[in-house]
This record gives structure tokens, C-alpha cells and sequence, in this order.
């Protein structure tokens, strides 16, 4: 017979992490544009890869290129759930 689990507890981390993208552009952009382009691009599958040719609603072509993610050091984190009080466990 298969024991069931009888308690979960649920762990959240989060840190302050970055990612970068580099939008390459022979003209100079508008905020808008810029922002076009790298709220449809995405994150990319990998670190370095770079979506070519990508046209703004103003019919410029920019290169927009993931560059990664900058891990944050000062990870937090909560747990929750119904716990035992110390006494239980001596």
C-alpha cells in the first residue's frame, strides 16, 4: 500500500536577477521602438543568440540579442506551511 503525503510545505526564492538584451539599430530608435522589439523578441533560447531583422511598427529593422541572466546574490525566501513545534521533535 502506497503511504500518502500527509503534509507539503511550499517553498518560494526569489532574488533580484537581470536580464540583458542588446538591441543594435543603424538609426536611432524612439523609446517605443526599442521597447517593440524587445517585448517581442523575448528571451531567446539561449545566452548570445540574436534575432536578425526585426521591424518596428516604424518600419525600422534592428538586431535585438539576449545576452543572459546576471544572478542576484541576496536570494530570500519563505516556507510555508503547518509545521511541528520544536518539542515535538525531541
Amino acid at each position: 500500500m502506497k503511504k500518502e503525503t500527509e503534509y507539503e510545505y511550499i517553498v518560494d526564492e526569489w532574488s533580484n536577477d537581470t536580464r540583458v538584451w542588446t538591441i543594435k539599430s543603424k538609426v536611432k530608435l524612439t523609446r517605443d521602438e526599442a521597447f517593440e522589439a524587445w517585448s517581442e523578441v523575448g528571451i531567446l533560447p539561449s545566452e548570445g543568440e540574436e534575432f536578425e531583422d526585426f521591424e518596428t511598427s516604424l518600419g525600422n529593422k534592428v538586431n535585438v540579442v539576449y545576452e543572459g541572466v546576471e544572478y542576484g546574490d541576496n536570494t530570500e525566501y519563505d516556507i510555508e506551511g503547518s509545521f511541528a513545534d520544536e518539542k515535538d521533535t525531541e
